[in-house]
């Protein structure tokens, strides 16, 4: 189903409203780790937007089948919906 879907090509990254940043995403089925430079504050709240994917051969929504977060975190995060 990799290739069925559409998957991302470049994702803008926000941390606390304040820091952004875009990463391009390269079109293979393994782990890609994006690392968070030149910001030392504490990440209370992520936003990842989705700006360009990699067309799929079947459908064209947008499939990730995992995001992990690679901190220690004092409390559990509150998750919201975008909508």
């Amino acid at each position: 189903l990799f290739k069925a879907n559409a998957r991302p090509k470049k994702v803008l990254v926000e941390l606390n409203g304040e820091k952004r940043f875009s990463v391009d995403i390269s079109d293979l089925n393994e782990v890609h780790r994006i690392p968070i430079l030149d910001y030392a504050k504490p990440v209370k709240k992520i936003r990842l937007t989705f700006e360009e994917v990699w067309p799929g051969t079947k459908f064209e929504d947008l499939c990730v089948s995992g995001i992990r977060l690679q901190v220690k975190l004092d409390k559990k995060p509150k998750v919201e919906p975008a909508r």
